[in-house]
C-alpha cells in the first residue's frame, strides 16, 4: 500500500508537471529531510510548510523573514512552527510559525506540510492537488524519530514499574516491604533506576546522570542523541512521604506542589542551556514517581485498598504556560503501587 500510495503522487505530478515536476518532487522531499535533520519535528506542534517554485513561479510572500544558508542554521530556535520557501540560489528563506489563512491547494509551486495535531499528518500539494506522504510507522516519515523514540521508552518505563516488584533500585528506597513509604532521600535509587533503563532502551544516544547545564546547575539526567544532533533533559522529582526506620512522625511529605516546582525547573534549565549550546535542539522533560498514599500513619504496617490506591488515578496539574513551550515534553508520572492486603 505504501509504494502505490508513493506511486500515485509520482504519477500524477509527473502527468501534471513532467519529468521537471519529477524532479522537483524529489528535491522538495530532500530538502524537507535536510530540514527535519536539524529541527525535530516533536517540536513542531504548529506545524512546517516548506514551498518549492517551479519554472520561475515566485517564492511565498511574507513579512520579515531570514535567510539561511544551510538547513543546519535552523537548528535550535525556540519554536513551534515554521514556514520555509526554497530561493533560486539554493537558499531556505524561513518565517516563524504557519499563515493559518494560507490555502496550500491556491498556491502556485509545490508545498510540502507536517501538521503535528493529531498523531503527525504529511502531505504534497500542487496545482490545486494533495496527495499523502507515505506512513512510515512514526508521526513524521521524513523525521528522526528521537523524542518519539524518548516518549515511547518512557511509557514504556511506566508501564513495567508500576508494579515495581523486580527493580533493585526502587526497592533499596522503600523503609517497608509494604511500600508504604520511602526512606529518607530516595531520589537517587529513583533516578538511578531510570537512567538505567533508557541507557539500556535508547538505541544511539548517551545516557548520562546529573550533567550541569551551566556552570551551577545539575539536572537529573540528560541525553544526547549520537546520529542527530539532538538532545533532551530530564528532571526527577518523588511525591509521598519518607521516614527513616523506626520513626514515629513522617520526616519529608511531598505532593503535587513538588512536581510544578520540578516542571519550573526544567524550564530554568532549558533557558541556561540556551546560553552553552544555542544551536541545538532539547527538549525537557519531568518524570514523577508518585508514591502517595491515603491518611496512612508513618507505623502502619499495611495499607488497604482505598488508602494505597486513593491517588493512582490523580495526575499533576502544571503550569499551561510551561507546557506550552514548544522544547517542553509531555510530562511523565509513575505510580508505584504498594503491597495491598
Amino acid at each position: 500500500m505504501k509504494k502505490l500510495t508513493q506511486l500515485s503522487y509520482l504519477a500524477a505530478i509527473e502527468r501534471l508537471r513532467g519529468d521537471g515536476g519529477v524532479a522537483a518532487l524529489l528535491e522538495l522531499l530532500e530538502r524537507a529531510k535536510q530540514v527535519w535533520q536539524h529541527v525535530p519535528f516533536e517540536t513542531m506542534t504548529q506545524g512546517l510548510l516548506l514551498h518549492l517554485p517551479l519554472n520561475g513561479e515566485p517564492m511565498l510572500e511574507r513579512p520579515g523573514g531570514m535567510l539561511a544558508d544551510n538547513p543546519s542554521e535552523l537548528a535550535g530556535y525556540k519554536l513551534d512552527g515554521m514556514t520555509l520557501s526554497a530561493t533560486p540560489d539554493g537558499r531556505l528563506k524561513f518565517w516563524p510559525g504557519l499563515d493559518e489563512g494560507f490555502d496550500p491547494l491556491k498556491c502556485s509551486g509545490l508545498i510540502y506540510r507536517y501538521v503535528h495535531v493529531g498523531g503527525g499528518k504529511e502531505e504534497i500539494f500542487l496545482d490545486g492537488n494533495s496527495w499523502p506522504v507515505p506512513d512510515s510507522g512514526w508521526p513524521c516519515s521524513l523525521g528522526v524519530p528521537t523524542y518519539s523514540r524518548l516518549e515511547a521508552c518512557l511509557m514504556r518505563y511506566v508501564e513495567l514499574t508500576r508494579r515495581p516488584d523486580y527493580c533493585a533500585h526502587i526497592a533499596q528506597s522503600w523503609r517497608d516491604a509494604k511500600r508504604i513509604g520511602f526512606l529518607p532521600k530516595p531520589e537517587h535509587h529513583l533516578r538511578r533506576s531510570l537512567h538505567f533503563a533508557l541507557h539500556y532502551a535508547l538505541e544511539g544516544a548517551m545516557v548520562r546522570p546529573e550533567q550541569c547545564q551551566d556552570e551551577t546547575k545539575p539536572v537529573d539526567i540528560e541525553i544526547t542523541w549520537t546520529n542527530v544532533r539532538s538532545g533532551a533533559i530530564i528532571e526527577v522529582k518523588w511525591m509521598g512521604r519518607s521516614a527513616a526506620e523506626g520513626a514515629t512522625e513522617w520526616g519529608t511529605s511531598y505532593g503535587h506542589k513538588r512536581a510544578r516546582e520540578g516542571l519550573a525547573q526544567v524550564c530554568d534549565y532549558l533557558d541556561r542551556r540556551r546560553g552553552t549550546t544555542p544551536n541545538m535542539p532539547v527538549m525537557g522533560y519531568i518524570f514523577v514517581f508518585d508514591a502517595l498514599r491515603h491518611n496512612v500513619k508513618v507505623t502502619a504496617e499495611s495499607v488497604t485498598h482505598d488508602e494505597g490506591l486513593h491517588y493512582q488515578f490523580e495526575d499533576v496539574e502544571y503550569q499551561p504556560e510551561l507546557l506550552a513551550r514548544p522544547d517542553v515534553g509531555r510530562p511523565f508520572r509513575c505510580f508505584l503501587e504498594p503491597v495491598i492486603d
